[in-house]
């Protein structure tokens, strides 16, 4: 998995850029990892009950796909079968923030339920995911009131 930011120019006459998101790239072996925040974006949307909820938009190789077309193509394959065939990019806006936080908690959440069963080290499958999204999340969107 891999992330660079997107900017979009502050003015015309400037050549300074301003920071508006992120875009987080799943490669071959990250298909375990996408099937787990596509799933957490079916949840959401849910538990949303109709309420607008801004999910990134997805690309697989350049193409524009949904959620749902994405995670119905991984779920043809086993869990551990799977893999990305190229890449699929997630676009994260600052306007996302929200979910992505969310998104991030939930990995926290799974990080403390599953230390009460083992110990959590750079084995599971999820260890470098949650480290990826923690830098994310420094990165890409601080609290609010450090972005004065």
């Amino acid at each position: 998995m891999d992330f660079t930011p997107m900017f979009k120019s502050r003015s015309v006459d400037r050549e300074t850029n301003l920071h508006i998101g992120v875009e987080v790239i799943y490669e071959e072996e990250d298909a375990e990892a996408l099937v787990h925040i596509l799933n957490f974006f079916v949840d959401e949307h849910e538990r949303s009950k109709g309420k607008l909820l801004l999910v990134p938009s997805i690309f697989v190789n350049g193409n524009k796909t949904n959620v749902r077309a994405l995670l119905k193509s991984l779920n043809e394959f086993p869990q551990g079968k799977r893999d990305i065939n190229g890449t699929v990019a997630l676009y994260f806006l600052d306007e996302m923030r929200s979910l992505f936080e969310a998104y991030l908690a939930s990995l926290e959440k799974f990080k403390k339920d599953s230390e009460k069963a083992f110990e959590w080290s750079s084995d599971h499958l999820f260890y470098d995911l949650l480290e990826d999204y923690r830098t994310i999340a420094r990165i890409f969107f601080p609290p609010r009131e450090g972005m004065e």
